[in-house]
């Protein structure tokens, strides 16, 4: 997992940050997320350059379960979120583009 989230994300980013917190929450608490995903609209490019980019977006977070790891049972069943307004800032990595900074817009 963690691996995904240095792929995805820059290294030293506030989103790398952010993810591996989460990470770390998830894994002290001995539970996972199933059936996450994320709906994502009404993408629009701010600012390019060869190097960085500026995208607004619309997310929202689908319903899920919280799930203890071991014997699967189900902590929590999560709503799904209502939609937001996000900023991303991608840079250009060896890689491809990695997310640098999510941000509310």
């Amino acid at each position: 997992k963690r691996q995904m989230l240095h792929a995805a994300d820059a290294a030293a980013s506030s989103a790398l940050d952010a993810d591996l917190a989460l990470l770390k929450q998830l894994e002290a608490s001995q539970v996972v997320l199933r059936g996450i995903s994320f709906q994502l609209a009404e993408v629009t490019v701010l600012d390019e350059s060869a190097e960085v980019a500026t995208l607004r977006l619309v997310a929202a977070t689908s319903a899920h379960q919280v799930v203890r790891r071991g014997d699967g049972a189900v902590v929590a069943d999560v709503a799904q979120s209502p939609a937001r307004a996000v900023l991303i800032t991608l840079v250009k990595a060896d890689s491809g583009w990695q997310v640098s900074e999510v941000r509310d817009a």
